[in-house]
């Protein structure tokens, strides 16, 4: 029997496949699984192991966490989700970090870091 939470991966996996224009053949093709295995992950009907998950997420061009989005809370954890968003390395912070790396004047980088602290209100 498919839990919630299979379904709601599979689901999140049909809706990746379908937006890049894969069949549920290209998929595995790729993965290296059947289209009827794709088929069954796609329904909540058997559980995604996690490299498995990690394969897919590769094959489709989208992060773990893309599988895990809009999946309701069931418990709190010891970590609260601000304390997780203010670990979370984005997309943003890196391309903010190559920008940074590249200005080779140290009064440019001077400034734009005190602006930087400025606006975040982390002086």
């Amino acid at each position: 029997m498919a839990s919630e939470k299979d379904a709601h991966i599979g689901r999140r996996l049909l809706q990746a496949r379908v937006s890049k224009g894969l069949s549920q053949d290209d998929l595995g093709s790729m993965v290296g699984v059947s289209f009827q295995q794709i088929q069954k992950y796609e329904k909540g009907l058997n559980r995604i192991g996690s490299g498995r998950l990690w394969d897919l997420s590769v094959a489709l061009g989208v992060p773990i966490a893309y599988f895990f989005e809009g999946l309701a809370d069931r418990g709190k954890t010891a970590t609260s989700a601000s304390e997780l968003a203010d670990t979370r390395v984005t997309h943003s912070m890196v391309e903010v970090a190559r920008a940074f790396g590249a200005i080779e004047d140290t009064n440019v980088k001077s400034s734009f870091l005190r602006l930087l602290k400025a606006t975040s209100g982390k002086v």
